[in-house]
């Protein structure tokens, strides 16, 4: 992981569900909403472990304004998958710098989940 400590971070993945596609109603990033085209949230298949992937791209933050930043899915209380529990496929997430050298993969990471 060493060769990671200074990359950007440019594009967040997490597993999830395709049921789950309709449960997002929002996604921010320190607070912020993340949207436009350029930062809007994706889904895609990955066959090779038939699962889902969600995930945001351009986040264009680097070694010093990534520090301290935070990342919330908001879900439909009502939708397919309502907590983060129903929401991850497992629990875990990869991190992409902007030329995908470096793609580390994090798991069983508590989950934080607050209920409005």
């Amino acid at each position: 992981l060493d060769r990671c400590c200074n990359m950007d971070l440019w594009k967040i993945a997490f597993h999830s569900r395709e049921i789950c596609k309709s449960s997002v109603t929002g996604i921010f990033l320190s607070g912020n909403v993340v949207d436009g085209q350029s930062r809007s949230p994706q889904w895609e298949y990955m066959p090779n472990t038939a699962t889902w992937l969600y995930k945001v791209a351009n986040l264009g933050l680097d070694i010093n304004s990534s520090y301290g930043v935070s990342i919330t899915i908001q879900l439909s209380k009502t939708g397919a998958c309502p907590t983060l529990e129903t929401f991850f496929q497992q629990k875990s997430y990869s991190i992409f710098s902007r030329n995908n050298a470096c793609c580390p993969t994090y798991t069983n990471w508590p989950l934080n989940q607050i209920m409005a």
